[in-house]
C-alpha cells in the first residue's frame, strides 16, 4: 500500500503514513453522512445598495445527501462506536465536566442520566444559536495583507510597496443569497464583484464591474441536475435548490425538540445494553490524579443489531424523523418507511454473535464530575479524559491503532473561570502543533480568549527532505493567533485571526456572524448575458489594470515580471 497524500510506501496495518502523518484510509468503511456546511452570509454594504449588476457565485451548488447506504454486516461495531463518539464529543465541544449529581441510582441509570446531561448541556446553547441563523444569516470577513508581506516575498516591486490590501467578503442569506467581494489598497477600491443566487428561480447572476461589460445569468437546476445525475449522487432526485436545501435546513428541529428527540433515543441505546458494571478506580491525566466511579459496558454484536433494531422501528413512525428525511431526501412518507422496512428486514436477517464489539466506560470523580471516557474496540481506541483542581488542569484526547497514536495533550493552570498553558498535538508520542492558551474562558458553549499555534519539531519530521532548511528556519518563527472574542448586540460570533513574524502582523482575516434580519437582496429580472462565451469577449484588462494603478498598486512591474515581454 502506498500514501494516498505522498506516495510513500506505507507498513502493513498502519494507521498513519509515518512520513506524512496522513491517516489511512480503512478499506471497506461503511459510508458517513455528508456533512452539511454552514452557508455564510453577508449583509450588503450602502455602496451596494443601488447597484443593479449581480452575478451568480461561482456558488457551489447546494446538493441533496446522498441515499443511505446498504448495512454492511462486517462493521456493526461502527454504529456503537458512533454513537458513543457523538456523546462524548457532544459534551467535550460544550465543555461539559460539571454534572452534578447524576450519579444517582443504579448503574444503568446512572449511564442514562449521563449521556442525557451532557446533550442537554451542548444543546442548550447551540441550539439557541442555530435558531438564531435559521431563518437567514449573515457573515463579513475582510482578509488584511501587510506590506511587510509584500517585502518578504520579495516580490517584484516588494520593497517599494507600501500599502495594506484588504479583501472584504460580505455574504448574506436570506430566502435568496448574495456574495459582494470587494478589494482595496489604502482604502481605494481595485476590484469588485456581485453575485446574486435567486433560491426560487434557482437562477444566479454575476457582475465583475471594471473587468467584464453588464451581468452574467446562469440556470442553478441545470447545472444542478447534471452534477446529481453522476457518480454517487445518481440515485438522489433533483428539484433544484428550495426543496434541496431550503426546506431542508428549515425542517431541522429546534432545540428543545432536538433534545426529546436525543432523550428518545438514548434510552432505547441505553435499555439495549445487557450490564453496566460499576467499580473504583483513580485516573491519572498528566500529573494529576483523581479517585473515580467507573461506569463500563461490554456491548456485544448481537447487543448492537438488536439496539440498531429497535431504533430503526421507532424512527419508522415518527413525524419527527420522517419530516426532516423527506425533506432531505425529497421524497414521500411512504418512500421513507419503504425504506425504512428494508433496512429492518436486512438487520432481522443477521445472525449477529455475542462477541464483545466494543466497550465503553465513563469516570466520575467524587463531586459527581464527568472526567473521563474510554470507547475500545479491536485495534482501536478513543480516550477523553480531563482532571481539574482549583488552579491545575489536564486533558489527554487521544486516538490509537494499531499502536499509533494521534492525540491532543496539554495542561496549564486556572485563575478564576480563566485558564492557561500549552496543548500539543501528538502523533506518536512527537509534537506537530504547539498551542498556548492565555485567559480562555469557556461561556454558554463558545471559547473566548487568545490562542497562539507554532509547529512542534515533529512536523518536520514529516516534512519532505527536499524542503529548503531556510524555509523549515522561517516557517519555526511563524505563529497564527487567533483573538476569539466575546460578541456583543446581535452579533453570533466573532473572531480575529493573525499570521504573526514575532510581533509583525503579515497577514489577518476576521469575521463577524448575525442573523440576516429583515436584509432585503435585491435579484435583477435578467442578466445582459448567458452565453459564458460571450460575456467573457468583454473582457476589458487594460480597464483592470488601470484601476489597479489607480490604487497605487505596481501592477506594470507585477505583470512584467510574470510575462516578461509578453506584457
Amino acid at each position: 500500500m502506498f500514501c494516498e497524500h505522498c506516495g510513500a510506501e506505507l507498513k502493513e496495518g498502519s494507521a498513519f503514513c509515518e512520513k506524512c502523518g496522513t491517516p489511512v484510509a480503512a478499506p471497506a468503511a461503511e459510508s458517513a453522512a455528508p456533512e452539511t456546511a454552514a452557508v455564510p452570509t453577508v449583509q450588503p454594504t450602502e455602496q451596494y445598495a443601488q447597484y443593479n449588476q449581480y452575478s451568480a457565485p461561482a456558488a457551489q451548488p447546494v446538493y441533496a445527501a446522498p441515499a443511505p447506504a446498504p448495512v454492511k454486516k462486517k462493521s456493526k461495531a461502527g454504529i456503537i462506536v458512533a454513537i458513543v463518539a457523538v456523546i462524548t464529543a457532544l459534551a467535550v465541544a460544550a465543555g461539559v465536566f460539571l454534572l452534578p449529581r447524576v450519579f444517582k441510582g443504579d448503574s444503568k441509570d446512572q449511564f442514562s442520566k449521563l449521556g442525557k446531561k451532557s446533550f442537554q448541556s451542548f444543546n442548550a446553547s447551540f441550539g439557541q444559536e442555530f435558531s438564531s441563523l435559521k431563518d437567514g444569516f449573515n457573515i463579513v470577513a475582510k482578509l488584511d495583507i501587510s506590506k511587510e508581506l509584500f517585502s518578504l516575498l520579495g516580490a517584484s516591486g516588494g520593497n517599494q510597496f507600501n500599502k495594506d490590501i484588504d479583501i472584504t467578503a460580505d455574504f448574506t442569506y436570506n430566502n435568496n443569497a448574495q456574495l459582494i467581494l470587494s478589494a482595496e489598497a489604502d482604502g481605494k477600491e481595485f476590484l469588485s464583484a456581485n453575485a446574486v443566487v435567486d433560491m426560487l428561480a434557482q437562477k444566479a447572476y454575476l457582475a465583475v464591474p471594471g473587468l467584464l461589460d453588464g451581468t452574467f445569468e446562469m440556470d442553478v437546476s441545470d447545472v444542478l441536475d447534471e452534477i446529481m445525475s453522476n457518480g454517487s449522487y445518481d440515485l438522489v432526485p433533483s428539484t433544484g435548490l428550495p426543496d434541496e436545501f431550503t426546506n431542508v435546513y428549515k425542517a431541522l428541529p429546534d432545540s428543545k425538540t432536538t433534545e426529546k428527540l436525543f432523550n428518545d433515543y438514548f434510552d432505547i441505546f441505553v435499555n439495549g445494553l445487557d450490564e453496566i458494571s460499576s467499580e473504583k478506580d483513580t485516573l491519572t491525566v498528566g500529573d494529576l490524579s483523581e479517585k473515580c466511579t467507573v461506569l463500563a459496558a461490554d456491548v456485544s454484536k448481537k447487543e448492537i443489531n438488536d439496539i440498531t433494531l429497535k431504533i430503526l422501528k421507532k424512527a419508522r413512525d415518527d413525524k419527527r424523523i420522517s419530516d426532516i428525511a423527506c425533506a432531505a431526501y425529497n421524497i414521500s412518507v411512504s418512500e421513507y418507511e419503504e425504506k425504512i422496512d428494508d433496512a429492518i428486514a436486512d438487520l432481522t436477517d443477521e445472525d449477529a454473535s455475542s462477541d464483545k464489539a466494543v466497550t465503553v466506560r465513563f469516570y466520575a470523580n467524587s463531586k459527581d464530575e464527568l472526567i473521563g471516557t474510554e470507547v475500545i474496540a479491536d485495534e482501536f481506541s478513543v480516550t477523553i479524559n480531563r482532571i481539574a483542581t482549583k488552579d491545575a488542569w489536564s486533558i489527554d484526547y487521544t486516538i490509537e491503532s494499531d499502536g499509533q497514536s494521534l492525540g491532543i495533550v496539554g495542561s496549564g493552570t486556572i485563575n478564576g473561570k480563566k485558564q492557561s498553558g500549552d496543548i500539543s498535538l501528538k502523533m506518536d508520542n512527537k509534537d506537530l502543533l504547539i498551542a498556548t492558551l492565555d485567559d480562555i474562558e469557556f461561556k454558554n458553549a463558545n471559547l473566548f480568549g487568545r490562542i497562539d499555534l507554532k509547529f512542534g519539531d515533529g512536523f518536520f519530521d514529516y516534512t519532505d527532505e527536499a524542503v529548503n532548511p531556510a524555509i523549515k528556519a522561517l516557517v519555526k518563527t511563524l505563529a497564527i493567533r487567533m483573538d476569539l472574542k466575546e460578541p456583543t448586540g446581535n452579533v453570533v460570533d466573532c473572531a480575529d485571526i493573525s499570521v504573526l513574524m514575532g510581533d509583525t502582523r503579515l497577514l489577518g482575516i476576521g469575521f463577524e456572524l448575525k442573523p440576516a434580519g429583515n436584509d432585503v437582496i435585491n435579484v435583477p429580472v435578467s442578466g445582459d448575458y448567458t452565453d459564458i462565451e460571450e460575456w467573457t469577449v468583454t473582457l476589458d484588462f487594460e480597464k483592470f489594470y488601470e484601476s489597479f494603478r489607480n490604487a497605487g498598486l505596481p501592477v506594470d512591474e507585477w505583470m512584467g515580471a510574470f510575462f516578461g515581454d509578453m506584457y
